[in-house]
C-alpha cells in the first residue's frame, strides 16, 4: 500500500500521530526545497514544542538533533550467539578506487569563544594500497594543537608511531615522559664480528682489538645521547667493560667505544658478547 501526500509547490506537508485524548506527540514531515528536491523530518514533541529530531536532505545527510547529555545514539541488538554484533561500519563504495584514497573520518567538532565550529579531534582512516591481495591501510588520530590538526598517532603496517612525548603512569602516581632507546645492538666482537640481534643498528666496524664503531640505521636527532653497555669476556679470568673512544666524537650516524680489561682499560679485549644501548 501506498500512502501519498501532496502539497503545492515549494510546500509541505506532514502525517501527525496521536491520539483523542493527547495532542500531537509525533509528525513525519516532507517538504520541497527546491524543484524535484525534497527533505524529510522526524519531529517529536515535548512540552508543547514540535521539534525535528531527525533530518534528511536532498543529498541523503542525516542530522540528529536533541538537548540531552545522556546516551544520544543507541544501536542495540539481542543476538546471543558468538558472532560480532552490533557493527558499526562506514563504507566508501568507490567505482575507481585508488592508493591512498581517503575513507573517511570520525570528527569531534565543538565551538570556540569566538562563535566558530572548530574539528578539535578526529579519526582518520586511508587506503594506502588498494592492490588486490595486498591492501594496505592507515589510521590516524589528530587531535587539533594552536589551531592545527597535528597527527598524534599513526598505525599502519610499519607500526605504531607517536607524535611528541610518549607519556604513561607506571604506578609512581604521576603522568611523566617516557625516553625511549633509540638503538641497541648484541654482537660477538671475538674474530669477525657478528651481529646477533639489533634495533636501529646497520652494522659493527671492527677498528682492531677491542675497538668497534656502532652505525645506526637511521640517525640520532644530535649528538647530546647517552651510551651504555655491558660485556661478557672470553673466559672467567677477567671482566670487560665498554669505554668511550678518546680519539672519536660521538657522531649523528656512528659512535665509537672500546672493551677492554676493567682492571687494566688501558689494553683492549675482544668480548664475545657485548651489549650496547643508546638513549635520547
Amino acid at each position: 500500500m501506498t500512502v501519498k501526500i501532496t502539497a503545492a509547490n515549494g510546500g509541505s506537508d506532514s502525517l501527525d500521530f496521536g491520539s483523542a485524548q493527547t495532542a500531537i506527540v509525533a509528525t513525519v514531515t516532507g517538504t520541497e526545497v527546491s524543484s524535484g528536491e525534497g527533505k524529510l523530518e522526524l519531529k517529536t514533541t515535548t512540552g508543547g514544542t514540535s521539534t525535528a529530531r531527525l533530518t534528511i536532505d536532498p543529498n541523503g545527510r542525516v542530522q540528529i538533533d536533541g538537548e540531552m547529555t545522556d546516551d544520544f545514539l543507541v544501536i542495540k541488538t539481542t543476538e546471543a550467539g558468538a558472532g560480532s554484533a552490533p557493527d558499526v561500519v562506514l563504507y566508501r563504495s568507490s567505482s575507481s578506487p585508488a592508493d591512498s584514497d581517503p575513507l573517511g573520518k570520525v570528527v569531534f567538532r565543538g565551538r570556540n569563544d569566538n562563535s566558530q565550529d572548530v574539528e578539535y579531534a578526529q579519526v582518520i582512516a586511508q587506503a594506502i594500497d588498494v592492490s588486490d591481495g595486498t591492501e594496505d591501510g592507515k589510521l590516524y588520530l589528530q587531535t587539533i594543537h594552536a589551531g592545527s590538526h597535528v597527527n598524534n598517532i599513526i598505525l599502519d603496517a610499519t607500526g605504531c608511531a607517536i607524535t611528541g612525548d610518549l607519556k604513561f603512569n607506571s604506578g609512581y602516581g604521576s603522568i611523566v615522559t617516557a625516553y625511549g632507546c633509540r638503538a641497541w645492538v648484541n654482537f660477538n666482537g671475538t674474530g669477525t664480528v657478528a651481529i646477533r640481534e639489533d634495533g636501529n643498528v646497520s652494522s659493527i666496524t671492527d677498528h682492531g682489538t677491542g675497538d668497534y664503531t656502532m652505525n645506526f640505521a637511521v640517525n640520532m636527532p644530535d649528538v647530546n645521547y647517552a651510551i651504555c653497555g655491558t660485556t661478557v669476556g672470553t673466559t672467567d679470568t677477567y671482566y670487560n667493560q665498554i669505554f668511550g673512544h678518546t680519539n672519536s666524537a660521538l657522531a649523528v650516524g656512528s659512535t665509537r667505544f672500546r672493551t677492554a680489561n676493567s682492571t687494566d682499560p688501558s689494553s683492549p679485549q675482544d668480548s664475545t658478547h657485548n651489549h650496547v644501548v643508546i638513549f635520547r
